[in-house]
């Protein structure tokens, strides 16, 4: 028991502990001897060390003669000759060990960095873009260890997967600022470079990088940073060594490490490798909605559609249709054929009524149509029926639509209503219940109740009745209306014209004398005869009475005479009327003149206008009356015409 309690606080003290230390970072460390360098110092070798981690510390399996340290982030160690292991240390790195020949008299140069993360084994994962907005532009932008990238303008993108990341922001002649930041979605932080004339960068020499790929459009990602898509004809970048990642969709993304030597030119070129398959989706029947992986991809037939390499979930989706449903594998550039059949979701549905069609489908309550009711794909399921129909009883029925059947159903419907005919003449109007419903013989669809009938007609007694209508009866009214009559009574003189035909609004009616039976109302009687003019007379026709028209007709040659004696009448008239108007006209023209004479020799402007007033006026109506005597004489001569014609046709 005790030995158990005592290796449990064991390890219980071996995991904190562990949990307690710090995660120690890695040396990158390259050594190469320089061509031109030489030892002066005899029996010995130089190694030049360079590193911007600080606080370096170093030792020798051969013990090292003398470390000096030149300037900030620079040594020079002199060392025995001969083959031996070097080891490098610094606070929070593990110790690093290397076994290296140095020759006697031989300069050589090592550089010191950290080992950082390779950002290309975790590219191929989501990427969150982490956008900075400076205060300045041009500004170097790194983060961890990576080499700094000079901003184009006020603006930096990094593309990095979810992780934790220090950034790092220098200008010269400001203060750097450093920031850490959790990255879990997209970001845009803005920085604030504050001026410090103190603060020296030393100046990185650039060299040019080009990339093109094929395809093109591929991104472009330098230690981090989101440098633009392929081609890039030439982009400056600090020398030292960088990390490039090459990314386009469906492409294998392609991890390159490179070094930039200060103003050297770099070409890389890469063809990517697909990731890609093509497939083609056929369905029976067509047009129905492919999704593939939750994404549309359009409707059937799909023609060599490009999809991502790996393992994938078909649906395809066709209104009443079962939904089809596969999972399916397609490997880079192969190309790929599914065909599938889809089940119907649907049956036919017919509905009649019965004792007549025409009637409203509701199916679930929403209108669908008119009886006889066919629809050959309706949705498979149960459903409430319902028909209605004008002067019917509504009636529901619940139906059952399933896959591939035929659902006929045949509903009797209940009358509501009664049927009421009407039989008159046809000019008659017919009201029930005061309202005018049409003329002549109807037909009309009531409810059951007691209505009011009344047929009426111009000129005749009208009828009134009381009907009552019971559900499902049929009841017909026949009215024969009586007209509203009176008589007019024709006599024709002189005895020579007794028999003069007699016309009623211009259609003959009977031989002078007679009794005309009329309906009431207002009526031209005509009386014509061989010899005499014809002549007309209105009567008005009263209810049981009679009226008397008497015509005394003219033979044509009295109607002469007579026609004659009105032109001399009217010649001698107008003739008179000449002669009174010329009298008017003459002495309005005196009086003018007359007071013209006073006007001109008036002492005041008072007698000057109203004599000119005066002037005026009886001017005026002498012309007047000047024009009615010459147009009455001119009426005289007309009338005098008109006599002579009359004695040349008599």
């Amino acid at each position: 028991m005790n030995r158990k309690i005592f290796t449990l606080i064991s390890l219980l003290i071996l995991c904190s502990f562990l949990f307690s230390q710090e995660t120690l970072k890695e040396f990158e460390v390259e050594i190469k001897k320089l061509e031109k360098g030489v030892s002066a110092e005899p029996n010995t070798a130089k190694l030049i060390i360079k590193s911007k981690i600080p606080d370096l510390t170093f030792d020798s399996n051969m013990g090292l003669k003398r470390v000096e340290k030149l300037s900030e982030g620079e040594w020079k160690i002199t060392l025995y000759p001969g083959n031996q292991r070097i080891e490098i240390k610094a606070k929070g790195f593990l110790s690093h060990s290397e076994r290296h020949t140095f020759d006697k008299g031989r300069v050589y140069e090592c550089y010191v960095k950290e080992k950082v993360e390779f950002i290309g084994e975790r590219i191929d994962e989501r990427l969150f873009e982490v956008t900075f907005k400076f205060n300045v532009p041009d500004v170097y932008c790194s983060y961890g260890k990576f080499a700094p990238i000079k901003t184009r303008g006020r603006l930096a993108t990094f593309k990095l997967p979810k992780g934790e990341y220090t950034f790092h922001f220098e200008k010269d002649g400001y203060s750097s600022v450093s920031t850490t930041l959790k990255i879990e979605r997209d970001q845009i932080h803005k920085i604030k470079l504050t001026k410090d004339e103190s603060t020296r960068i030393e100046f990185r020499p650039p060299g040019i990088i080009a990339v093109n790929t094929d395809p093109m459009g591929a991104e472009v990602i330098i230690n981090g940073q989101k440098i633009g898509s392929t081609p890039i004809p030439g982009y400056s970048l600090t020398a030292g060594e960088h990390q490039m990642a090459i990314r386009k969709s469906m492409y294998y993304p392609e991890f390159i490490t490179f070094s930039l030597k200060e103003g050297e030119a770099k070409q890389i070129s890469k063809v990517l490798r697909p990731r890609f398959g093509y497939l083609s989706v056929v369905s029976h029947p067509d047009s129905a909605e492919v999704f593939i992986d939750g994404i549309s991809y359009g409707k059937t037939p799909l023609a060599n559609v490009k999809m991502p390499s790996g393992k994938h979930l078909l649906t395809a989706n066709l209104n009443l249709y079962r939904e089809y449903s596969m999972e399916f594998e397609i490997a880079d550039e192969e190309k790929k054929q599914i065909e599938f059949e889809l089940s119907p979701a649907f049956g036919t549905i017919e509905i009649h009524t019965i004792p007549e069609e025409g009637a409203t489908v509701y199916i679930n309550g929403k209108e669908a149509g008119k009886t006889p009711f066919i629809n050959n794909k309706f949705p498979s399921g149960r459903y409430t029926v319902e028909v209605k129909k004008k002067y019917f009883f509504p009636a529901t029925e619940e139906i059952e639509v399933m896959d591939g059947k035929k659902t006929i159903r045949n509903i009797i419907l209940s009358p509501s209503v009664g049927t009421l005919i009407i039989s008159t003449q046809n000019d008659a109007d017919i009201y029930i219940d005061d309202k005018f419903v049409g003329r002549g013989n109807i037909k009309k669809i009531l409810g059951p109740g007691n209505y009011k009938v009344k047929i009426v007609k111009e000129k005749h007694y009208s009828i009134e009745k009381n009907v009552y209508i019971t559900l499902g009866e049929t009841k017909e009214v026949k009215a024969e209306l009586v007209p509203i009559q009176g008589a007019v009574s024709v006599i024709v003189e002189p005895p020579e014209a007794m028999n003069a035909e007699i016309y009623v609004n211009g259609k003959f009616a009977e031989k002078a004398p007679t009794i005309l039976i009329l309906l009431i109302g207002e009526y031209d009687i005509e009386a014509r005869c061989k010899g005499f003019i014809p002549a007309k007379k209105k009567a008005i026709v009263k209810e049981n009475e009679t009226t008397e028209v008497r015509f005394k007709l003219m033979t044509y040659e009295g109607s002469l005479q007579q026609k004659k004696d009105m032109w001399k009448r009217r010649k001698y008239i107008s003739l008179a009327s000449s002669v009174v108007f010329a009298v008017i006209g003459t002495y309005c023209w005196y009086k003018a003149d007359e007071f013209y004479r006073i006007y001109q020799r008036s002492a005041t402007p008072y007698y000057a206008r109203k004599y000119h007033n005066y002037t005026q006026i009886t001017y005026t109506v002498s012309q007047i009356s000047f024009g009615l005597s010459i147009g009455s004489l001119l009426g005289s001569l007309y009338s005098y015409s008109e006599e002579i014609n009359v004695e040349i046709n008599k």
